[in-house]
């Protein structure tokens, strides 16, 4: 019997047959079938780029004009988000009618540490973490996820400018540098 990774608590953990993503996390059926994200669950089934999206709440504002700006890059890729941005974005797709793969990341205040985890394991190709720096709510979430990027090399973006900018190249774009002279 396997032990599932999950940590929705609301699977049954009955049938637990062994399903591995690419980091070697072993899940449940159910788990996987439910799409769950919790807890590093996050198995990559379209073999798209996953980047993870997450906006601070002061920064909310900033996040919906990043996505209406950006719905149609944002398209092609698996988008990650915490709680608050993955409404955002979901009401950003209903709007637009463009389609959005979007999963969401952790529970209500936990997503900034599961993303933190799931960096850690190299998850993401990068992170767009729409930080307000002078908010010290939640900085220890804060500082974990910006150390986890640090740490692995995940490509961080923290503005609407600079996430824009990593998005076009990805997107294979030619791109101008940022506040170029």
């Amino acid at each position: 019997m396997y032990q599932c990774s999950c940590s929705c608590g609301t699977c049954t953990k009955k049938s637990l047959v062994p399903i591995q993503d690419e980091s070697g996390i072993t899940i449940c059926r159910e788990c996987f079938d439910a799409g769950h994200t919790c807890a590093c669950v996050v198995p990559n089934r379209t073999n798209r780029i996953r980047i993870a999206v997450i906006a601070n709440d002061t920064m909310k504002q900033e996040c919906t004009k990043f996505g209406f700006l950006e719905v149609k890059r944002l398209s092609k890729f698996d988008i990650y988000a915490t709680n608050g941005t993955w409404s955002i974005l979901d009401s950003i797709k209903t709007q637009t009618g463009i389609p959005l793969t979007l999963y969401k990341i952790g529970h209500a205040q936990t997503g900034d540490r599961t993303a933190a985890h799931m960096v850690d394991r190299k998850l993401f190709a990068a992170v767009l973490f729409f930080i307000d720096p002078y908010d010290k709510h939640h900085d220890d979430e804060k500082r974990s996820l910006l150390n986890a990027c640090l740490s692995t090399g995940t490509i961080l973006a923290t503005t609407v400018d600079s996430a824009s900018w990593i998005l076009k190249n990805l997107c294979g774009e030619k791109i101008k540098p940022i506040n170029a002279i």
